[in-house]
């Protein structure tokens, strides 16, 4: 767990104890969004500089600063609505145990308690996720299945650009590449790294850092023993979507490209 003492700092919970303290921040231009919250703590801040650990994803295919932020500085409400298309939860009656916590605390009434039993009217529910975050028996979910990459990437371009418009130019950088798997850090279990350990990287441009990040780990040799050289990856084939088919990484850089993140060239110093 994240504790002063497990991570030798102190730790703020920057949206709050449930998810929901924040500010919404409006965008001029979107891929998916109008809007998104930005966590209440991130939003006071005076400058923000992001450390990111390097993995692949199963949507944004890499995972380094831009998604950081994009999911970690934003409340419960936008990470939902980024992880799904629909932006609604699942509700499964069969795990739930009629304690009343969604019904006390959904604000659109999705769900609602009749002849001692609950009921959810999806077409009530306003993708805010409190009832995810009380649910005590997991019979409210993020519905995974309604997940695209491509809706995943756009939403994740919306949310980065929410929390940099509240910063402007003072943000900074920092890629650990160290322990890279082939699956974000939400997982339960975490497999051997799917290369060596590339490094630090770091930038005040995201996509250049992410960029050059993704370049490194493709270069790579493959760690032995991983997930990659057990299946046998081809020379030449591209890492990220040999784990996850669904991903194009040409699109998502692209895509980054295209909404004026940052730049895709960028010049390597290497310190050492």
């Amino acid at each position: 767990g994240f504790t002063r003492e497990s991570m030798g700092c102190p730790i703020l919970i920057a949206d709050g104890l449930h998810g929901s303290n924040g500010q919404w921040v409006e965008l001029e231009s979107f891929h998916k969004f109008k809007r998104v919250k930005i966590a209440q703590s991130i939003y006071e801040a005076d400058f923000l500089i992001s450390l990111a650990h390097l993995t692949f994803h199963p949507d944004a295919g890499f995972a380094g600063s831009l998604k950081n932020v994009a999911m970690g500085c934003t409340t419960k409400e936008t990470k939902l609505a980024m992880h799904s298309s629909e932006a609604k939860p699942s509700y499964n009656e069969e795990k739930c145990t009629q304690c009343l916590r969604c019904v006390k605390i959904c604000p659109g009434e999705a769900f609602y308690e009749k002849d001692s039993q609950i009921h959810y009217q999806a077409e009530k529910c306003i993708g805010c996720g409190e009832c995810i975050a009380v649910c005590p028996s997991g019979a409210i979910t993020v519905p995974w299945a309604s997940v695209f990459a491509g809706d995943v990437q756009r939403g994740l371009m919306d949310g980065f650009k929410g929390v940099a418009s509240v910063f402007k130019e003072k943000v900074g950088f920092i890629n650990f590449g160290f322990d890279i798997t082939s699956h974000c850090d939400c997982m339960a279990k975490s497999k051997l790294p799917v290369v060596p350990d590339i490094g630090i990287l770091a930038s005040q441009d995201v996509i250049a850092c992410d960029k050059a990040s993704y370049d490194l780990v493709m270069e790579a040799p493959l760690y032995p023993g991983s997930e990659l050289e057990r299946k046998d990856i081809k020379a030449g084939q591209n890492k990220v979507e040999f784990i996850h088919s669904d991903v194009d990484t040409s699109r998502y850089w692209k895509l980054c490209e295209k909404t004026g993140l940052g730049n895709l060239q960028y010049e390597l110093e290497i310190i050492s």
